[in-house]
Formats: C-alpha cells, sequence, structure tokens
C-alpha cells in the first residue's frame, strides 16, 4: 500500500499549484513518529513550541496561529529539520501548477485550476503506484473542496480523468478526507507545497529569507 498525501496552494489570482507526497507503507508510522518527536523536543527545550501544533508552512514561516510568538530562528529550524525527516521518508513527490493567465489566453472557457490539477496529480499517482505494482490511498485535506473532490473521484474511476490520457485510476483504491490537523503525512505536503510555492512566486527579498528558502528546497 502506498499513501498519498496531496495538498493545494494558489498565489493570487495567478498560480494553482497541488502537490503530493507518497510514504510506503513501512515509513508511513515512522514519518508521523519522527515529525511528532521534533516537535517534542523542541517543546520541552525551548518552552516556545505547542507539542500539538499544525506544521503548516505559511503559519510557520509567518508565526500565525499556533507559531504565533514562537521566534523565527527556531520556526526556519524546525521547518528544515521536518523537511530532512520527509526527505528521508517519502518515496516520491509530484507537484502540478496551473498558470491562470496562461489558461486564460489559451482557452476561452478555461476550466476551473483545481479540477484540472487534481486529475493531473491523480493520474501520476496511479502511474507510479502501476510501475510498482501496488495500490495507492489518497488523502486530502477536510475543507470547502471535498464535496466536489468526492464527486470528481466518483467520476473518475467511473468515466476517467480530465484530458488525453484519461485514466480510470485503477491503483488509486480511496480518497480520503480529514482535518489536516490530525495527519501528519497532510502537514508533510503541506510543508512541501508551500516551499515549492515561495521558491515559485518569491525572487527577490530579503537575502536571508531567499537562502532559507532555497536551502529547505535543496534539502540540505
Amino acid at each position: 500500500m502506498l499513501h498519498a498525501f496531496i495538498d493545494e496552494s494558489e498565489h493570487k489570482d495567478k498560480y494553482f499549484t497541488l502537490t503530493v507526497l507518497i510514504v510506503e507503507d513501512e515509513n508511513l508510522l515512522r514519518l508521523e513518529q519522527e515529525l511528532h518527536a521534533l516537535l517534542t523536543d523542541y517543546a520541552e527545550t525551548t518552552g516556545y513550541v505547542n507539542i500539538n501544533a499544525e506544521l503548516h508552512g505559511y503559519d510557520i514561516m509567518q508565526q500565525k496561529r499556533d507559531w504565533d510568538g514562537v521566534p523565527i530562528g527556531i520556526a526556519r529550524s524546525i521547518y528544515l529539520r521536518a523537511l530532512g525527516i520527509i526527505n528521508r521518508l517519502a518515496s516520491a513527490m509530484f507537484v502540478e501548477t496551473i498558470d491562470r493567465h496562461e489558461q486564460a489566453k489559451k482557452y476561452r472557457n478555461a476550466y476551473n485550476p483545481r479540477t484540472v490539477a487534481i486529475g493531473y496529480i491523480l493520474e501520476r499517482v496511479d502511474e507510479y503506484a502501476s510501475k510498482r505494482n501496488e495500490i495507492a490511498k489518497c488523502y486530502l485535506d477536510d475543507h470547502y473542496t471535498a464535496p466536489e473532490g468526492r464527486k470528481e473521484f466518483v467520476e473518475y474511476k467511473a468515466k476517467g480523468t480530465f484530458g488525453y490520457r484519461s485514466s480510470k485510476l485503477a491503483n488509486i483504491e480511496e480518497m480520503e478526507f480529514y482535518d489536516s490537523r490530525l495527519k501528519r503525512g497532510l502537514q508533510a505536503a503541506d510543508l512541501c507545497c508551500y516551499v515549492y510555492q515561495r521558491r515559485l512566486n518569491v525572487k527577490v527579498g530579503n537575502p536571508k529569507m531567499l537562502a532559507t528558502q532555497e536551502k529547505m528546497w535543496g534539502g540540505d
């Protein structure tokens, strides 16, 4: 069994991005345990970190919600160490990005970018699982897009995905929706998606911040 955690990110009105992080069954528990142990370590040694804090890229780097009041140096350190854990224990990552501006130039009636992206990302998961003779289970955040996502998955399985490489996703067993606070795998996907989105969209700014972005993306 493969576990595919899917997260989305939007940048204003331009880019819509979906990232999927694939974890093999034997590594899933280790991923959850090591991410939780990372927070436990910082909670005990710094006094700033909530042991149950959600690993959410935007919140960590902007010091919002669970990360309000956490010194940025500590927040960055946790982010980098979390990415190191993910790099060791995840098997693959795929990214699909829709440029809304280019899409509008090409099509008179452009399709919903999320609908297009989710079809493509599920195809990547299905292909990856098929090549390894595995079955995959997909997990997504249970937010406002969940009802539409459930309907789309049923349609994909019955009629095939969108586009010329249509697939009925034979190697994807199911698609489940969870509160991201309860799934470290979804949080791991979010950390990766946020780094990708920042690197794609933020090219100028504080040199230290830009260097941190590159370090995160490079996995150093």
